[in-house]
């Protein structure tokens, strides 16, 4: 009974006491210049699949844990992640998780213009002429964010998992030393 008594009190601290999770994300799709010169090219565009290649290592530097920490020393407390389309095409999509809604959709906001700054310095380092430089479009970028459907649940789930066992235990316990 004792066991079924902290369960019941477990369930209803987990559901009071655990917030909810609210994500927001959006689409970044990286586009060649509008048009080609006859002079200098941007060097990314001359390697094979360049715009992927850009978009791969945007990607990488955007995701790196000193940059991820820049973004905490910033303001933003979200928890973010970045991920290539794996077909090949050059999009990146971000998204975000906070307890504060508003705070995910503004961290989403920050990694994107990260992204664009990291890929017009990367391109100002290669020496391509401005001209020719790559640009963003993004795309499904989610005005509110919306809540991570489970995330109590699963917080209950563990509290109700630990509380059965360790009520099992006890009950052995007891019923082995009589």
């Amino acid at each position: 009974m004792a066991g079924f008594l902290l369960a019941g009190l477990a369930a209803v601290g987990v559901l009071m006491y655990v917030p909810v999770q609210y994500q927001a994300s959006g689409n970044v799709l990286f586009l060649p210049p509008a048009k080609t010169a006859a002079g200098p090219m941007n060097p990314y565009l001359n390697l094979p699949n360049g715009l992927s290649v850009a978009t791969s290592l945007v990607g990488g530097v955007v995701t790196t844990p000193e940059t991820q920490q820049e973004v905490v020393a910033s303001g933003f407390t979200s928890q973010y992640a970045v991920g290539q389309s794996p077909d090949g095409v050059p999009l990146l999509s971000v998204s975000a998780q906070d307890t504060n809604p508003g705070m995910a959709v503004k961290t989403v906001a920050e990694v994107i213009r990260r992204i664009e700054s990291q890929l017009n310095q990367m391109q100002v380092d290669a020496g391509a002429p401005t001209g020719q430089f790559m640009t963003i479009k993004e795309f499904s970028v989610t005005p509110v964010a919306q809540v991570v459907q489970g995330s109590k649940i699963r917080a209950l789930g563990v509290a109700l998992a630990v509380i059965v066992l360790g009520t099992a235990l006890v009950a052995f316990s007891v019923d082995g030393s009589r």
